[in-house]
């Protein structure tokens, strides 16, 4: 799923919640289920290996994408309290944590080297595991379609 989707999903649902906790457990929760919702993933196999001078193009998609849901993010805290603001940021960056985790593991080059890099690996292989096995675009592109549509309107509301 898109960077932008998941951070938008994770500040929304974070904006209407309590405390601090329900903030995080939202981002965390609405970062899976988005997850096992059929999409299409970015190809970042330049990053995997190592390459960073190819992988220019897959590092420019990342940052315009997490651009995009910043700027719906900045939009979302227009005239909130600071708190409420706190707590929209907080989902949005939980909601992101796995990816981040994920890419952490990519860079990873020994991943049996220490409690850390053995923990992350976990954590990246139940990530994986939780995303749809479906790769139809017939499925996956109208599905992305809905969730956003689906986010718009919880925004526009």
């Amino acid at each position: 799923m898109i960077l932008s989707l998941h951070s938008t999903t994770g500040a929304i649902l974070a904006s209407n919640s309590n405390s601090l906790e329900q903030a995080i457990i939202l981002g965390i929760v609405s970062h899976y289920f988005l997850d096992s919702i059929p999409h299409v993933e970015y190809k970042i196999k330049n990053i995997q290996k190592g390459d960073l001078k190819m992988a220019a193009k897959e590092f420019t998609k990342i940052f315009f994408d997490l651009l995009i849901g910043f700027i719906v993010i900045l939009y979302l805290i227009q005239n909130k309290s600071f708190d409420q603001s706190i707590l929209i940021l907080v989902g949005s960056f939980f909601a992101l944590l796995s990816d981040g985790l994920y890419f952490t593991d990519c860079l990873i080059k020994n991943k049996d080297q220490n409690i850390f890099t053995k923990s992350l690996k976990t954590l990246t292989n139940f990530h994986q595991k939780i995303h749809s096995s479906i790769t139809n675009k017939l499925i996956t592109i109208p599905s992305q379609i809905i969730t956003v549509l689906i986010l718009i309107y919880i925004i526009f509301k």
